[in-house]
């Protein structure tokens, strides 16, 4: 229905492709979805025509995906480690730690280096 908008809307360039892009991003995304789509279309019937147009733009198009989450500058892991209890698997020299050991009245510490 979007690629129909889309077709619907092609004077206004802009806007029709964004909503390709949305849709191409859809068929590449939602395989089993788009499968579906195609079996229930006969050949040759106006949406038959769109969805052919929608998956032939989709094959050809780049999208632009989001870059992944960055790490977080403490801990360098994603997601971030915090409030989580110091082990020798998500040890990172550096980073800062919080101690709530009594002895210590909760202070923040920074982690020096990981021995043997």
């Amino acid at each position: 229905e979007v690629a129909k908008v889309a077709e619907e809307h092609a004077h206004l360039e802009k806007f029709a492709n964004a909503l390709f892009q949305v849709s191409s991003l859809f068929v590449k995304d939602n395989h089993e979805a788009t499968l579906e789509m195609c079996n229930n279309e006969e050949v040759g019937e106006e949406n038959s025509f769109t969805l052919h147009r929608l998956m032939a733009r989709a094959s050809k198009i780049q999208l632009a995906r989001p870059p992944p989450a960055p790490s977080c500058d403490n801990c360098k892991h994603v997601p971030c480690q915090n409030g989580e209890r110091l082990t020798v698997h998500n040890f990172v020299e550096g980073s800062q730690i919080a101690d709530w050991n009594t002895s210590y009245g909760g202070s923040v510490l920074k982690t020096v280096k990981l021995d043997g």
